[in-house]
């Protein structure tokens, strides 16, 4: 029984002992792997991206394949003059045997600039295929300049699936139209990050089409007045009681001539007349 437990003590002391050393280890470890991956990532962006210089970071808020908020994180390329090249992210579609991380390149105007497969746990001789012939005839398709649907051609795609690795190719293609889409959801933030960076001159958005306005109503006729009533001529017809009748305007009131003045009244005295002397009446 003693033994026992002794035994159970020098597993429970290694056990302690050997745990600390692993720790220690990664802790150690941990910033130079960081480092490395860094440095991995870093030549990756460089490749999808040609040209750019500096990568500054960009997250952006979205959701996961069940609908629960999530963040993704992309990079604005610049190159040595501060131009703005395109975008940068890594997508992790999951395939036959796992995620898949993929580092995807676009442009300002959204056209693949490059691809990179990072790590992939797929069948080996199958899915592995991704990264060998499959990535360079999609580059050869996705860089052609005219509109690609980024589907295999079962699926009425223009990819060519790989041959007995098709769960792997689809996801390979959903990876592309995940990040595609992400950047054009978000397609404000990044010209407004991008275009605020120092350096940067990005192409101003098209202005939105003015909505059409309805044509303003013509004015009123104006309605003249009436003439007078001419009394030569003849009664108008009776109207129909039912109706309403227009009040006709009174006629117009006959001129008075003006009263010629009186002629004004002499002051002198009236003469009588003379009667002629000595001759007969």
């Amino acid at each position: 029984m003693n033994d026992l437990i002794q035994t159970g003590k020098y597993l429970f002391i290694i056990s302690a002992i050997a745990g600390l050393l692993l720790a220690f280890t990664e802790m150690v470890t941990a910033p130079r792997i960081a480092e490395n991956n860094r440095l991995v990532l870093e030549k990756a962006r460089r490749e999808v991206l040609p040209g750019a210089e500096r990568f500054d970071s960009l997250d952006l808020a979205c959701t996961d394949e069940t609908g629960h908020p999530a963040t993704r994180s992309l990079s604005l390329g610049f190159d040595a003059a501060g131009r703005f090249l395109g975008t940068v992210q890594t997508v992790s579609p999951k395939g036959y045997g796992g995620p898949i991380d993929i580092v995807l390149g676009l442009k300002p105007d959204g056209a693949v600039s490059g691809v990179k497969i990072q790590a992939m746990r797929e069948t080996p001789g199958l899915g592995t295929k991704l990264a060998e012939g499959f990535l360079d005839k999609f580059l050869e398709v996705a860089r052609s300049g005219q509109p690609v649907k980024f589907y295999v051609k079962k699926d009425g795609g223009d990819i060519d699936a790989i041959t007995a690795a098709t769960i792997s190719s689809r996801a390979f293609c959903k990876g592309i139209r995940d990040g595609i889409k992400t950047v054009q959801d978000h397609q404000a933030l990044i010209q407004q990050r991008a275009g605020g960076a120092a350096g940067t001159a990005l192409p101003p958005a098209p202005p939105p089409s003015p909505a059409p306005s309805e044509p303003s109503a013509p004015p009123a006729p104006s309605v003249p007045s009436p003439a007078p009533a001419d009394p030569a001529a003849p009664p108008a017809p009776a109207a129909d009681p039912g109706q309403p009748q227009p009040v006709p305007p009174a006629p117009p009131a006959p001129s008075v001539p003006p009263t010629p003045p009186a002629a004004p009244e002499s002051s002198a005295p009236m003469v009588p007349p003379t009667v002629p002397q000595g001759g007969s009446q």
